[in-house]
């Protein structure tokens, strides 16, 4: 289940929101909830510019965060669930240059806290991101971009790994007219 208050407002908008499931594992009859309480805004900056943030806090919540990064909960010894808190987030700054280019830099996290022997060492403890980008619009429909990313990676074990991507897009949106 998910409840969701969002606030709007010349200045922006703002959003609060709860989520509560259920981890179960049926061989076992084990039973657990998750929760999770999660804030966001998208801050005006100026005409055109905006700050965007959000931060979830929770357990059990596995696959709801960073593309199922991390589990809900783990098997124990005795066949019950133990679920696992996690905390993530990001931050946005977009800059428009001019009517044709803008830029953002992000930054993202991903922590869990995994206070039981059970995950094992080859589980996934942390991760971060950080990137920038530049976009050109020469046209309505016409879009071209460059991006630099680089993000870092720690298992529980302690090791970690990081990587460097440089990606390239572009776009064109074909205009539909109905008669």
């Amino acid at each position: 289940m998910t409840v969701r208050r969002t606030f709007t407002g010349d200045w922006g908008n703002m959003g609060v929101s709860v989520i509560i499931r259920e981890l179960r594992y049926y061989q076992a009859n084990g039973e657990r909830h998750g929760y999770g309480l999660s804030a966001g805004a998208k801050l005006n900056v100026g005409a055109k510019d905006d700050f965007r943030e959000s931060a979830t806090y929770g357990n059990g919540l596995g696959r709801y965060l960073a593309l199922a990064f991390l589990n809900g909960a783990v098997i124990r010894d005795d066949l019950d669930l133990e679920t696992i808190n996690s905390f993530n987030g990001y931050a946005s700054y977009l800059h428009h240059w001019n009517d044709k280019w803008r830029s953002s830099i992000n930054y993202s996290f991903l922590n869990a806290d995994k206070e039981t022997d059970f995950t094992g060492m080859e589980a996934n403890k942390s991760a971060w991101s950080a990137s920038a980008n530049i976009i050109n619009s020469p046209a309505p429909q016409l879009m071209f971009g460059l991006e630099f990313m680089y993000g870092n990676h720690e298992l529980e074990s302690a090791v970690k790994g990081d990587f460097y991507r440089l990606q390239f897009s572009a776009r064109y949106s074909f205009k539909y007219t109905s008669k």
